[in-house]
């Protein structure tokens, strides 16, 4: 510019000023300037909208009495603010009454107002507190957010903020406030849902439980939906949607179980808020985006309050001339900008006003702070939505979720699986659970701060890998993000720690025992001696001893040579032993005296008989022979006879069968055993072939036989015919009901010895392992429950439950007796119970005899003539011409016997002579005889 242009210039604008000076605002007009960016063209519209309405009096009173504002727009572009204002035409704005100041860099935008001495305000969500700015601080959307994310400190491990351009990653975090936070992990949202799936998959490795969300709803409907297919929602996951939109959250694709806090601003005065959008819409040819309309009201705020704080001081009369002014050309310096500071200070004590988004209030600061979020919890399917509250900054929360039960956050909610398996979970008849990890479980919670669900696992599988890779049992539930945690006597494995987390241990640890049923001599069988023979060989005896006894009855009976027949036909000779008449009761006992080799006084006359008792002697003999034999051979067998005593017995030998717990720890040892012996094998078998090895390691390698024994292999295979157990209490029974070994935990197999005797442990432990609590992978509570368990160790509280639960059910069993020890009582027993047995039945017949004998007398029998009663009896018999009764009486001859009757004399006549002539005596005996031969 030329010296005499800028001298032209000078003159003009000191006329100007001394013009202002003199007569104050031009006439009855505010002059604005509104500096815009570009990409902010939509705010100039919406303040443009209020100076309109401020003008036509909407609201009414806010501009002094016949007064106007006029606005000016300026673009801030390629060259200086300053630049632009100075530019010829421009001079008009050296004398402004405020600026609407609508950029991204407000700096400059200041400067010039304290060059022109003239009140500034913004309407932009940046940190900065030292210009007037009607929009309230960006950091309070996190603030709205945490004090509903920290309540009752819910999360420690950190959280996840992600944001999109909706909101800018330097003014979100209220970092005055930092010291409340855990670690913050500040991400931006990527456009394509297949790279917000791998963002989240680096949350998962991150640990994060809790996630904000500051963005446009249709991002936050993108993210929260690729969460929902992560299984990162629901349980321990938080989700916090923050949004600067004004429209209600919508998720088409949230599945059930996503869940999530909404927070938002709402316009309070819904009808000029639609005005305010048509207008912009009017002046800028496209509709108001959702995540713009917020700073949109907000920018007509700005010039409302503009128009209010002028108004304030143009009724405090401090609404004067600006003190110093902008000189385009030349050295230049400000005196202090009186009208500004006024301004500020009015600004400061303005009073709370109802504008388009609700309440302004500044509160004595250069920043609106009455801010209003309104909380929605949102849950999925359906949505339910449900309205808890508001924050704002003077009052915090607000409204029933200050009461409002958030469990599924503040206290965490955990699903839980378990399966009955005592006594680390023992299920009750009420359905209800007991047991060491459920008291590990309870302790957990108190200390962790969770509550939980339990969910049995009603299969009673933990989880095996499948053969088409995917897992079933609790380890399927967690990997599918179905449960939270998982609890019980789970064993920690290389293949389950890949698809889940393991906490420390929580018992000490197990190894693999061989659990046998505990072998039962006949020491503790008190009918032991009866299983010297089996039951049809025992049939058989009594069965020929009664027939037996039968026989001898019959031919004596009608055999011509018995002491009986002989007898009646009087074919006794002098001096022949007496004998005895064999009926069925004294064939029976005859016969059971000879069995058992008691002997009899009388033995059978006749060849006959006597040759049955020979042939019956020698069966006898043989068979008590042989009960001995087997019954000695039977105890030493029991003295002598072992399990096998280690692992290498009991997988070498067939005569036991063994077996496993299907889908377990244990069953994965041995399946992972027997694919380390094949993958030996075909090492083995490939080595050499193709590859470069010299000829000594080729020969070194060539062997006729593979020199490893399978073991293993064996064991598979032989446990597969077998069949694999499905539960423990389906292992246990099949102990007791086949006599079959199972490899058990030492943890279970130290409780189920101690309850019952009758199990024992051989062989030493083998496969050492862990227990511990499973959690979903990745779990963000896994430091926490580690820390809370070692606590647990540290105070002894492990130690107490174990002796507990080890220890309640508790049984005493007697000390196995030695092989050198004698037969016991208990043992014995039986024999002394077949003596009571036949005591008691001799005193019942002994009570009987003496009813008979009381009764019916001692002699008694029946005539078959007339039915007289006589007596029989057992009768002592020498020689006499009595007649033998053609009966079933025996004969039992008294040593020395009565006189033989005289030769020649008949007995049929009752009457005779002795060889003294006179007639015998007769003992009562022969007097029977007697009566039955008349």
């Amino acid at each position: 510019m030329s010296p005499k242009k800028q001298h032209f210039n000078f003159l003009l604008l000191l006329l100007l000023v001394m013009g202002q000076q003199s007569f104050g605002m031009i006439g009855n007009t505010y002059y604005f300037l509104a500096v815009y960016d570009a990409q902010n063209r939509d705010l100039l519209a919406a303040a443009q909208k209020a100076i309109a309405d401020l003008n036509a009096g909407t609201p009414s009173a806010v501009l002094p009495a016949g007064k106007t504002i006029n606005v000016t727009a300026v673009q801030s572009g390629s060259e200086s603010l300053f630049q632009t204002v100075c530019k010829t035409g421009n001079e008009h704005l050296l004398w402004i009454d405020g600026i609407l100041d609508f950029t991204a860099r407000p700096s400059c935008v200041e400067d010039l107002a304290r060059n022109l001495d003239a009140p500034i305000i913004r309407a932009s969500m940046e940190l900065t507190n030292d210009v007037p700015n009607v929009h309230p601080s960006p950091r309070n959307y996190m603030r709205a957010v945490a004090a509903l994310l920290l309540r009752d400190n819910a999360t420690r491990d950190g959280i996840m903020v992600l944001y999109d351009a909706s909101f800018d990653a330097g003014s979100i975090l209220p970092y005055e406030d930092y010291s409340w936070y855990p670690p913050i992990y500040l991400r931006k949202i990527p456009t394509t849902a297949v790279e917000v799936a791998t963002l989240l998959d680096e949350a998962k490795t991150l640990r994060i439980a809790d996630f904000v969300v500051a963005s446009s709803v249709s991002n936050a409907a993108m993210v929260v939906q690729q969460a929902g297919v992560k299984s990162l929602m629901g349980g321990i996951y938080h989700w916090f949607v923050v949004t600067k939109d004004l429209q209600d959250f919508s998720c088409s694709g949230c599945g059930s179980g996503s869940s999530l806090f909404f927070f938002r601003q709402t316009a309070a005065d819904a009808t000029r808020a639609t005005a305010v959008f048509t207008a912009v819409q009017s002046a800028t040819g496209v509709a108001v985006a959702e995540s713009r309309k917020v700073d949109v009201l907000f920018a007509y705020e700005a010039a409302e309050t503009m128009g209010r704080v002028i108004k304030a001081q143009t009724d405090a009369g401090s609404f004067g001339n600006a003190t110093n002014w902008l000189v385009c050309s030349g050295a230049y310096s400000p005196s202090t900008p009186v009208r500004y500071n006024d301004y500020t200070a009015k600004l400061k004590a303005l009073p709370s006003f109802s504008s388009v988004m609700g309440n302004v209030a500044f509160a004595n600061t250069l920043r609106n702070t009455d801010t209003t979020f309104k909380i929605a919890q949102i849950v999925y399917p359906g949505p339910t939505v449900n309205n808890i509250g508001t924050w704002t900054k003077a009052a915090g929360l607000a409204g029933s979720v200050s009461t409002i039960s958030l469990s599924y956050m503040t206290i965490r909610n955990l699903i839980v699986r378990l399966t009955h398996d005592p006594p680390f979970v023992i299920k009750k008849t009420d359905g209800t659970f007991e047991g060491y990890s459920i008291d590990m479980l309870k302790n957990l919670a108190t200390n962790m701060n969770f509550n939980y669900t339990l969910v049995e696992q009603t299969d009673g599988i933990y989880g095996t890998l499948q053969s088409d890779g995917t897992w079933n049992g609790m380890m399927g539930a967690l990997a599918s993000g179905v449960a939270d945690m998982a609890i019980g006597p789970i064993t920690v494995t290389a293949q389950r720690e890949q698809i889940a987390d393991f906490t420390v241990p929580i018992y000490d640890y197990v190894s693999l025992q061989i659990l046998l049923l505990q072998p039962t001599s006949s020491k503790g069988d008190q009918t032991f001696f009866l299983k010297a023979f089996t039951w049809d060989v025992w049939v058989s005896i009594i069965a020929i001893i009664t027939f037996t006894g039968f026989l001898i009855f019959f031919v004596d009976k009608v055999s011509p040579f018995s002491f009986q027949n002989r007898y009646r036909n009087d074919q006794i000779r002098e001096g022949e032993a007496e004998g005895k008449v064999f009926t069925v009761k004294e064939s029976l006992w005859y016969v059971l005296g000879a069995y058992t080799q008691a002997g009899e006084s009388f033995d059978p006359r006749s060849m006959s008989c006597r040759t049955i008792i020979v042939g019956f002697w020698l069966f006898g003999y043989l068979m008590m022979s042989l009960y001995t034999a087997n019954l000695a051979a039977q105890l030493t067998v029991d003295k002598l006879s072992q399990p096998p005593q280690s692992f290498d017995e009991l997988t070498t030998q067939v005569a036991m069968k063994y077996t496993v717990i299907k889908d377990t720890a244990s069953y994965e040892h041995f399946m992972r055993m027997k694919d380390a012996e094949a993958n030996l094998y075909n090492y083995w078998l490939t080595s050499g072939i193709g590859t470069e090895e010299t000829v000594d390691q080729l020969a070194s390698l060539v062997t006729w036989k593979y020199p490893v024994i399978e073991r293993y292999t064996t064991v598979w295979n032989r446990m597969t015919k077998w069949g694999f157990a499905t539960s423990t209490e389906q292992a246990l029974d099949r102990v007791r009901k086949e006599n079959i070994a199972i490899f058990l935990e030492s943890s279970l197999v130290k409780y189920y010895t101690a309850k019952t005797c009758d199990f024992m442990t051989v062989g030493d432990p083998f496969a050492p392992r862990p227990y511990g609590i499973a959690l979903r992978n990745k779990s963000p509570l896994l430091k926490q429950m580690n820390v809370a368990i070692l606590s647990l160790n540290e105070n002894r509280v492990t130690e107490t439950l174990k002796q507990y639960w080890w220890s309640r059910d508790k049984v005493t069993c007697q000390a196995t007796s030695s092989a050198s020890s004698g037969l016991s009582l208990d043992t014995l027993g039986g024999a002394f119970i077949f003596f009571c047995i036949g005591v008691g039945i001799a005193l019942i017949m002994f009570v009987a005899e003496k009813i008979v004998a009381k009764v019916y007398g001692v002699e008694w029998a029946k005539n078959n003539a007339d039915a007289k009663q006589v007596n029989t009896l057992m009768m002592m018999m020498g020689p006499s011409t009595a007649n033998l009764r053609a009966s079933n009486s025996s004969i039992r001859p008294a040593t020395g016997g009565l006189p033989r009757p005289m030769t020649g004399h008949g007995r049929g006549s009752g009457t005779g002579h002795g060889r003294n002539s006179v007639e015998p005596v007769k003992s009562p005996d022969v007097m029977e005889l007697e009566q039955g031969a008349r």
